[in-house]
């Protein structure tokens, strides 16, 4: 039997799986470590967690190619020779191994086509333009808003009186700590190791609760932001792509944040409402392994 390896590197957690050829996946673990070398602890928590996820997996002897999609690879090359390195040690000799960006292999985990749109919506947030020929693909950094920036959002309005006591309380359940520690400044919130868990609270809140009725003027604002990150580099895919003008660009949302309903069916309403061909394309389901595993496959077919 010969199998595809595949790796998902997000930025808090990574994925690896043993697939057959047809895609099926026989084995797939989860290291609850994110691998993005750009982050803290860079290429050596890379490396480590590759190490980590691979020591777990069986039938590697029999891997005939690899796909590693890992975050904030996409578009540079600085790492990938070390990433590269550290997976060879598992798998046999003169395997091919495609170090990629998770923007890749994500968009190819829902699209239909080689080509489109993705917005990431994570800790962190994205917008990347997909084309057919790699060369001209581009990113945007932190496009819209992510988690991190979620968190930092409400937690500094809160700060500034904006909303009641309930808002305050909620807030430092999800944080741990007390008001003084937030009342340090910006550099205090972002660096603090659960300002991402307000973006996921928000992302569960019933619409209807007081809560959420307090804070969904910000979060219409953080919708407004995210259709205007999606609408301007749209307009700019059609002018720098192989694009057909009149062809429908397939958009990707892709990442824990989207799982929030209000933004995402309101960032998909004020997309409809500016009259750009766009197609939304949202499975939260679709893990960006399995966009790994499509890549493998058309790589074998070629």
């Amino acid at each position: 039997m010969s199998y595809i390896l595949a790796i998902d590197g997000g930025g808090s957690k990574t994925e690896f799986a043993i697939a057959e050829i047809d895609g099926s996946i026989l084995q797939s673990i989860v290291v609850q470590r994110g691998s993005n070398p750009w982050k803290r602890g860079g290429i050596d928590n890379t490396v480590s967690v590759i190490q980590e996820g691979l020591s777990k997996l069986s039938n590697l002897d029999k891997v005939i190619i690899c796909v590693a999609g890992i975050s904030g690879c996409h578009g540079s090359k600085r790492f990938v020779t070390t990433i590269s390195e550290s997976i060879e040690k598992y798998i046999k000799l003169n395997t091919p191994i495609f170090v990629i960006g998770d923007v890749l292999t994500s968009f190819r985990a829902s699209s239909k086509t080689n080509h489109g749109m993705i917005a990431i919506n994570g800790s962190g947030s994205s917008v990347s333009l997909i084309a057919a020929d790699p060369a001209l693909s581009y990113t945007f950094d932190a496009a819209g808003y992510g988690g991190i920036e979620i968190g930092i959002g409400i937690a500094m309005t809160a700060e500034a009186g904006i909303y009641s006591q309930n808002v305050g309380n909620w807030i430092h359940k999800i944080l741990e700590d007390n008001k003084s520690e937030r009342t340090k400044g910006l550099s205090i919130l972002y660096n603090h190791p659960r300002i991402n868990d307000i973006g996921v609270a928000v992302s569960q809140l019933d619409m209807h609760s007081p809560i959420f009725k307090e804070i969904q003027p910000f979060l219409y604002c953080v919708a407004v932001r995210w259709s205007l990150k999606i609408w301007g580099p749209s307009l700019r895919y059609r002018t720098s792509t192989e694009t057909y003008p009149d062809e429908i660009i397939e958009v990707v949302l892709n990442g824990g944040g989207w799982k929030n309903d209000y933004i995402r069916e309101t960032v998909i309403k004020l997309l409809a409402e500016t009259g750009e061909k766009l197609i939304v394309l949202y499975e939260p389901d679709n893990r960006p392994i399995f966009g790994a595993i499509k890549i493998a496959q058309t790589n074998l077919n070629t």
